[in-house]
Protein backbone atom coordinates (compact mmCIF):
# COMPACT_ATOMS: atom_id res chain seq x y z
CA UNK A 1 0.00 0.00 0.00
CA UNK A 2 1.12 3.34 -0.84
CA UNK A 3 0.94 6.33 1.40
CA UNK A 4 -0.56 9.54 0.15
CA UNK A 5 2.00 12.19 -0.64
CA UNK A 6 2.74 14.78 2.08
CA UNK A 7 1.19 18.09 1.13
CA UNK A 8 2.85 21.25 2.37
CA UNK A 9 0.91 24.38 2.29
CA UNK A 10 2.71 27.69 2.08
CA UNK A 11 0.03 29.22 4.34
CA UNK A 12 0.83 26.69 7.09
CA UNK A 13 4.51 27.57 6.93
CA UNK A 14 3.70 31.29 7.00
CA UNK A 15 1.46 30.80 10.03
CA UNK A 16 4.26 28.92 11.76
CA UNK A 17 6.63 31.83 11.15
CA UNK A 18 4.04 34.25 12.54
CA UNK A 19 3.58 32.11 15.68
CA UNK A 20 7.34 32.00 16.29
CA UNK A 21 7.61 35.76 15.67
CA UNK A 22 4.71 36.43 18.07
CA UNK A 23 6.31 34.29 20.80
CA UNK A 24 9.60 36.14 20.37
CA UNK A 25 7.85 39.54 20.43
CA UNK A 26 5.90 38.68 23.60
CA UNK A 27 9.09 37.43 25.25
CA UNK A 28 10.91 40.65 24.39
CA UNK A 29 8.09 42.83 25.70
CA UNK A 30 7.80 40.80 28.89
CA UNK A 31 11.53 40.73 29.52
CA UNK A 32 11.83 44.50 29.05
CA UNK A 33 8.60 45.45 30.84
CA UNK A 34 8.80 43.33 33.99
CA UNK A 35 12.02 44.91 35.31
CA UNK A 36 10.47 48.35 34.79
CA UNK A 37 7.35 47.34 36.68
CA UNK A 38 9.50 45.89 39.46
CA UNK A 39 11.52 49.11 39.62
CA UNK A 40 8.39 51.25 39.93
CA UNK A 41 6.91 48.90 42.55
CA UNK A 42 10.11 49.04 44.61
CA UNK A 43 10.13 52.85 44.41
CA UNK A 44 6.54 52.98 45.68
CA UNK A 45 7.43 50.55 48.50
CA UNK A 46 10.39 52.71 49.57
CA UNK A 47 8.24 55.84 49.48
CA UNK A 48 5.56 54.13 51.58
CA UNK A 49 8.19 53.22 54.21
CA UNK A 50 9.49 56.81 54.26
CA UNK A 51 5.95 58.18 54.61
CA UNK A 52 5.24 55.73 57.44
CA UNK A 53 8.43 56.81 59.23
CA UNK A 54 7.40 60.46 58.92
CA UNK A 55 4.03 59.66 60.47
CA UNK A 56 5.57 57.52 63.23
CA UNK A 57 8.26 60.08 64.21
CA UNK A 58 6.46 63.01 65.78
CA UNK A 59 7.84 65.53 68.27
CA UNK A 60 6.14 68.39 70.06
CA UNK A 61 8.06 71.36 71.42
CA UNK A 62 6.39 71.96 74.78
CA UNK A 63 8.47 74.79 76.24
CA UNK A 64 11.50 76.96 75.57
CA UNK A 65 13.35 79.30 77.87
CA UNK A 66 16.25 81.71 77.70
CA UNK A 67 17.44 84.70 79.69
CA UNK A 68 18.63 87.92 78.06
CA UNK A 69 22.37 88.26 78.58
CA UNK A 70 22.88 84.50 78.85
CA UNK A 71 24.55 82.39 76.16
CA UNK A 72 22.26 79.38 76.70
CA UNK A 73 18.65 78.53 75.93
CA UNK A 74 16.73 75.36 76.78
CA UNK A 75 13.99 73.69 74.75
CA UNK A 76 11.89 70.78 76.02
CA UNK A 77 10.53 68.37 73.43
CA UNK A 78 8.07 65.51 73.95
CA UNK A 79 8.06 62.39 71.77
CA UNK A 80 4.43 62.28 70.63
CA UNK A 81 5.11 59.70 67.92
CA UNK A 82 4.77 55.95 67.79
CA UNK A 83 8.45 54.98 67.77
CA UNK A 84 11.39 55.37 70.12
CA UNK A 85 14.34 57.51 69.05
CA UNK A 86 17.82 56.31 69.94
CA UNK A 87 20.58 58.76 70.83
CA UNK A 88 22.26 58.27 67.41
CA UNK A 89 18.93 58.97 65.68
CA UNK A 90 18.46 62.16 67.70
CA UNK A 91 22.04 63.22 66.88
CA UNK A 92 21.16 62.98 63.18
CA UNK A 93 18.65 65.79 63.68
CA UNK A 94 19.26 69.29 62.39
CA UNK A 95 18.62 72.24 64.70
CA UNK A 96 18.06 75.88 63.77
CA UNK A 97 18.00 78.60 66.42
CA UNK A 98 18.25 82.36 66.70
CA UNK A 99 16.35 85.60 66.65
CA UNK A 100 13.32 85.44 64.39
CA UNK A 101 14.52 86.19 60.87
CA UNK A 102 18.20 85.71 61.76
CA UNK A 103 18.40 82.11 62.93
CA UNK A 104 21.18 79.73 61.94
CA UNK A 105 21.83 76.01 61.76
CA UNK A 106 23.67 74.76 64.83
CA UNK A 107 26.13 71.88 64.79
CA UNK A 108 25.37 69.10 67.26
CA UNK A 109 27.61 68.11 70.09
CA UNK A 110 29.21 69.87 72.98
CA UNK A 111 31.84 71.63 70.91
CA UNK A 112 32.38 75.34 70.67
CA UNK A 113 29.30 77.52 70.52
CA UNK A 114 27.07 77.82 68.73
CA UNK A 115 26.00 74.21 69.24
CA UNK A 116 23.30 72.03 70.73
CA UNK A 117 23.17 68.94 72.91
CA UNK A 118 20.31 66.93 74.31
CA UNK A 119 19.52 64.88 77.36
CA UNK A 120 16.54 62.65 77.92
CA UNK A 121 14.77 63.83 81.05
CA UNK A 122 14.46 60.42 82.75
CA UNK A 123 18.09 59.53 82.03
CA UNK A 124 17.44 56.88 79.37
CA UNK A 125 19.53 56.65 76.24
CA UNK A 126 16.37 56.23 74.15
CA UNK A 127 13.52 58.75 73.83
CA UNK A 128 10.46 56.52 74.08
CA UNK A 129 6.95 57.68 73.11
CA UNK A 130 5.60 59.98 75.80
CA UNK A 131 9.02 60.91 77.17
CA UNK A 132 10.64 64.34 77.13
CA UNK A 133 14.12 65.50 76.21
CA UNK A 134 15.83 68.78 76.88
CA UNK A 135 17.79 70.44 74.10
CA UNK A 136 20.47 72.77 75.45
CA UNK A 137 21.55 75.48 73.04
CA UNK A 138 24.85 77.32 73.46
CA UNK A 139 25.22 80.56 71.56
CA UNK A 140 28.39 82.42 70.73
CA UNK A 141 26.89 85.80 71.64
CA UNK A 142 24.64 86.71 74.57
CA UNK A 143 20.92 86.47 73.97
CA UNK A 144 18.94 89.69 73.84
CA UNK A 145 15.29 90.43 74.48
CA UNK A 146 13.00 89.59 71.61
CA UNK A 147 11.46 86.71 69.69
CA UNK A 148 13.47 83.56 69.03
CA UNK A 149 12.89 80.74 66.57
CA UNK A 150 13.74 77.07 67.17
CA UNK A 151 13.37 74.24 64.65
CA UNK A 152 14.39 70.59 64.83
CA UNK A 153 14.30 68.34 61.77
CA UNK A 154 14.55 64.61 62.44
CA UNK A 155 16.52 62.03 60.48
CA UNK A 156 13.37 61.14 58.50
CA UNK A 157 12.81 64.75 57.43
CA UNK A 158 9.94 65.81 59.68
CA UNK A 159 10.35 69.33 61.07
CA UNK A 160 8.97 70.82 64.25
CA UNK A 161 9.33 74.48 65.17
CA UNK A 162 8.60 76.82 68.03
CA UNK A 163 8.77 80.59 68.51
CA UNK A 164 9.18 82.11 71.95
CA UNK A 165 10.00 85.45 73.52
CA UNK A 166 12.44 86.46 76.19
Amino acid sequence: MMRPPLVRSSSAITEGFFVVAAVIAVSLVASSGIPGITLVTNAYDRQAVQDKNKVDVQLTVIFAYGTPGSTTADVWIKNTGLVSLSAPAINQSTVFFGPTGAYQMLPDGGGYPPSWTFSIVNGNTTLNPGQTMEVAIRTSTPLSSGDYYFQITTYVGTSFDYTFSM
